[in-house]
């Protein structure tokens, strides 16, 4: 309030103003606007006013184009020297074309002898360095203004592991705030930190030796590194660490493998970690009373400290996730890491807001923040500066971790035009770099054609997307509200043409719209982090059956997701049925989501079982990962029910197979169901099992309870 007056001055162009004033003072007949740069004055003639009873608008037009970087304020007549509020600036076309910059030297970069901090800022008037030195003191440094408004500044010292922060100044107000391209922070992310990225590129990449080259050669896990490690009932000693996750020869209080090994007895080819980008905690050290997923990300470059050994220590974390890709790497497991692009958990805190106000999140058409994540404010990335944070961000994970691909969350909020710039550059790095993520259209502040949706599947060839159709087909609607509904695999057999057209990867018109232009963007899955875990979904949607029938239907969704066209995924105790007591966003709850180990003692068979689905996926069965295009797929299979059993028959097999032919009966029904093929088969696959005897030939025969047989003639 000034002279019990409400005053705004924003520019609103290069060389426009907008004045609003609302007040009881009595507008004088005649007000004179001084337009004051750092130590100069211009007065301004032309200007348009609009007013009524207490409430008056006046349109300036400058003498010159906005003068960026410099300290800029209006005076006028009764109401004083007001800044000039630049924010609203960012919305027009011309700003990118003024200010977008394309260098890769944002951030600290770190020599022995000097470091170079450089930061985006085209709005701020000034910025200040704010620099731990080696009395534990804080030192400022005023940064210098360089073209397209880039903040720059040298200190020649060793200053390795050094905390500071950014003091910058927009629109008068002057904020402190982390770097938006810290690489690395202080415990609890309270300060940014100078590390030595070089130190951490020195340590070997390690290129596993298996070949890779589709998505659907793939099998992913996802996994959460606390939750998979942290069990005091296993002899892992680096628990709920980066390092653990790489421990060989691990076991379980029960005798079975854990970890790592398990893993590879597993024979998963990809491991889809959950984020590890520097997310929202309050104290790392009591981390074990405040639990988080880190999908409330606030930073696109910094790694979580608190799954390293030392916290406190900023290239600790580095180095040691470094350590386990290529752990992964030499056991020939790939890894992709479950990145958060699409938002920052609070906006008001975030680096990049304190940086340059408004640009790198989404409004909606009334101004307030967009939310369309549900998680937080939604990032911009259709903005070029927005574009580079998370292109950058990706590059850097290439070319320092060495990591193998990128699993996007919500990337429906994220544009097309990002998403296809992350994958053309990545794979110039890495020529298998695999890139997919969450479909879903969320929100409208990003036009739908705009959108990387799964609707625009069509336009992004070469990127995957978590396939919902084969989810609620196979085991029913996934939502709380709809958890009793039954799918595929809960014996709903109205599900079966549904089931066919997941099957076969969703890129064939078959009773349903093609979705995908090759089964490689088809993620199969049944479960994931989020929501109900199968087993769980199956104990609402089946409550009447035992659990020895429900661990059946769980087996026999895990078998079709590996037999299915497209790339398998499974959730980390999915392959033991492992239950989350009915809760179904335990993103905060400790303890719940750890990896049941006595779970895994008690339902080998059920692992086993998923072991032999595995198998025959890489080796008798190679074609479900060959055949990928639509062309390839229309018309290969004869679908009929016997006796009620589902009967698939691979048309011409031979052709594409070491079989003259295939045949796959599913029974989802609780009881048993005998058949008659009329002639005889060779057993592929029963009870879960491959049957190597080649003299174990059946005509006819009884299926069990929710089970999938596999018959082949050579």
């Amino acid at each position: 309030m000034i002279n019990k007056s409400f005053v705004s001055v924003k520019l609103v162009s290069l060389r426009r103003v907008h004045v609003m004033v609302f007040t009881s003072v009595p507008r004088p007949s005649k007000v004179d606007f001084v337009l004051l740069v750092d130590d100069k004055s211009y007065h301004i003639k032309d200007y348009k006013q609009t007013s009524t009873n207490n409430f008056y608008i006046f349109d300036l037009e400058l003498p010159f184009d906005y003068p960026f970087g410099k300290a800029t304020a209006l005076n006028f007549t009764y109401f004083g020297t007001v800044p000039i509020d630049t924010s609203n600036i960012v919305e027009l076309k011309e700003f990118d074309e003024l200010f977008a910059y394309d260098g890769d030297d944002l951030g600290s970069h770190y020599t022995k002898e000097e470091t170079k901090f450089t930061l985006w800022a085209p709005l701020a008037t000034q910025v200040i360095l704010k620099l731990e030195n080696n009395q534990n003191e804080f030192e400022y440094h005023v940064m210098e203004r360089t073209d397209k408004g880039v903040y720059r500044l040298t200190i020649k010292e060793d200053l390795l592991g050094r905390k500071y922060h950014y003091l910058v100044t927009n629109n008068g107000a002057t904020r402190e705030t982390n770097d938006p391209y810290e690489f690395s922070s202080s415990l609890n992310s309270e300060y940014s930190c100078v590390v030595d990225i070089n130190k951490v590129k020195a340590i070997k990449n390690i290129k596993p030796t298996n070949e890779f080259n589709k998505y659907t050669d793939a099998f992913i896990y996802e996994v959460h590194v606390r939750d998979f490690t942290e069990s005091k009932d296993t002899d892992i000693v680096h628990k709920g660490k980066y390092l653990g996750m790489i421990e060989k020869n691990r076991k379980s209080i029960y005798g079975d493998l854990v970890g790592l090994s398990h893993l590879l007895d597993l024979g998963v080819t990809h491991v889809q970690i959950q984020p590890i980008l520097d997310f929202n905690h309050h104290d790392i050290y009591g981390y074990k009373k405040e639990y988080n997923w880190g999908y409330d990300p606030i930073s696109t470059m910094g790694i979580e400290g608190q799954y390293s050994t030392n916290p406190n220590d900023p290239m600790s974390r580095l180095i040691e996730f470094k350590q386990m890709v290529e752990g992964f790497h030499e056991n020939n497991i790939r890894l992709i890491v479950d990145v958060v692009y699409n938002h920052m958990y609070d906006y008001n805190k975030a680096a990049f807001e304190a940086c340059v106000p408004n640009y790198f999140f989404r409004k909606r058409p009334n101004g307030t923040p967009a939310m369309a994540s549900g998680c937080g404010n939604d990032f911009a990335s259709e903005r070029k500066m927005a574009r580079k944070a998370i292109v950058d961000s990706v590059l850097h994970l290439v070319n320092v971790f060495d990591i193998d691909g990128m699993r996007f969350d919500l990337m429906g909020l994220i544009d097309i035009t990002t998403m296809k710039e992350v994958l053309s550059k990545a794979r110039a790095i890495k020529k298998d770099f695999m890139v997919y993520g969450e479909g879903w259209n969320m929100g409208s502040e990003l036009k739908l054609e705009e959108k990387a949706a799964q609707d625009n599947a069509f336009k992004l060839e070469e990127i995957g997307f978590f396939n919902d159709s084969y989810r609620d087909i196979l085991k029913g609607p996934t939502f709380q509200d709809k958890i009793k509904v039954k799918g595929f695999i809960n014996g709903d057999s109205s599900y079966t043409l549904g089931f066919v057209f997941s099957f076969l990867g969703s890129v064939t018109n078959f009773c349903y719209p093609k979705k995908y232009l090759s089964t490689n963007q088809s993620i199969n899955y049944i479960e994931c982090h989020d929501n109900n875990t199968v087993f769980d979904k199956l104990c609402a949607s089946n409550e009447n059956e035992d659990h020895s029938l429900l661990y059946k239907r769980v087996t026999l969704g895990n078998q079709l997701t590996i037999l299915s066209f497209g790339v398998p995924f499974i959730h980390m105790g999915q392959e033991i049925g492992q239950s989350k007591f009915g809760l179904d966003n335990t993103y905060n709850i400790p303890k719940v989501n750890d990896f049941d180990l006595k779970g895994l003692s008690e339902r080998k068979e059920m692992l086993r079982f998923i072991k032999e689905a595995v198998k025959l996926r890489y080796n008798q069965l190679s074609f479900l990962r060959n055949l990928t295009k639509e062309e390839e797929l229309n018309n290969i299979l004869e679908i009929k029910t016997i006796n009620n059993l589902i009967y698939i028959r691979f048309l011409e097999s031979k052709k594409y197979s070491q079989y003259e032919e295939i045949v796959f009966l599913i029974n989802i029904y609780s009881s048993t169901i005998p058949f008659d093929l009329n002639e005889d088969y060779k057993v592929l696959l029963s009870d879960g099992v491959i049957i190597d005897d080649e003299n174990i030939k059946v005509r006819s025969g009884v299926i069990g309870p929710a089970s999938l047989l596999i018959l082949v003639k050579k």
